[in-house]
């Protein structure tokens, strides 16, 4: 049975935000069952899986049982290699999402990213085969965060929804997404404001694009 794998770039922001809590690279590594060696490997993966185990060690180190948030905000696009360079080089946020949905099984395989324009908005939700919190919540706030680092313009978000049991404590949502928050909900998704994806991506460029995307083709 071929295992579900991810992509290495995954663990580049926790790198960086384990090291405010003294998270050492190698317990990182550990909890996604790779060897410094192989990270080091150019397009590294490991199992999908044991991504909810690198964000639960995150959790235990930072006393944060809602530090994916604060990861999916550190995130930018280009710490994702090659999927980060075809947003960013895509010509409009708009253009930028799309991209993200044809390639964001190159990023984790099993899941599935839809985009959907409505009357309200635009729709995004994601679907795993076995979802877990934590990584939800950090794609969720990757959504969210991106438009900062794409465009240089937060795009406000309408509404959230989680499929998860809702929490004694909704506050840290409410706080980080500045909208409604809805638990037990059918889907994972998030909705934003349709005209801010016309906005330009500040490093919009044709050739590179399509250049990013036929490597992450081949």
């Amino acid at each position: 049975m071929s295992v579900i794998t991810a992509s290495a770039k995954l663990l580049e922001p926790v790198f960086q935000l384990a090291q405010h809590y003294r998270m050492e690279p190698a317990m990182v590594l550990s909890c996604a069952q790779l060897s410094s060696e192989e990270f080091a490997k150019p397009g590294a993966r490991f199992p999908a899986a044991y991504f909810s185990h690198v964000l639960q060690a995150l959790v235990h180190a930072s006393n944060n049982p809602r530090i994916a948030l604060n990861l999916g905000e550190a995130t930018q696009p280009r710490l994702l290699g090659s999927i980060g360079f075809i947003m960013s080089t895509a010509p409009t946020l708009d253009k930028a999402y799309q991209t993200l949905v044809d390639y964001f099984p190159l990023l984790f395989e099993g899941a599935v990213l839809q985009m959907e324009q409505t009357v309200e908005g635009t729709l995004l939700t994601i679907e795993m085969n076995q979802p877990d919190l934590q990584t939800i919540e950090y794609f969720l706030a990757c959504l969210v965060n991106w438009p900062r680092w794409l465009t240089g313009q937060q795009v406000p978000v309408s509404f959230v929804h989680l499929t998860f049991p809702e929490p004694e404590d909704i506050q840290p949502y409410q706080r980080f997404f500045a909208a409604e928050v809805e638990f037990d909900a059918p889907s994972n998704q998030i909705l934003l404001h349709s005209q801010y994806l016309t906005h330009s991506c500040l490093d919009a460029n044709a050739e590179m694009h399509q250049l990013h995307r036929e490597f992450a083709d081949s």
